[in-house]
């Protein structure tokens, strides 16, 4: 995975578990994009 992708990953789950709201919003999306990429690239390993 890119190195790049993984620090905003850190970042995130760091975000969260402080326990931040200002950004809530912005972070779930950002966790759902993230999710939905690791969902496509674990697919795209299978074929």
């Amino acid at each position: 995975m890119n190195d790049t992708l993984n620090k905003i990953i850190d970042e995130i789950k760091h975000f969260r578990s402080q326990g931040y709201t200002g950004f809530e919003g912005l972070v779930i999306e950002l966790e759902s994009i993230i999710e939905d990429y690791e969902a496509e690239k674990e697919q795209n390993n299978g074929i």
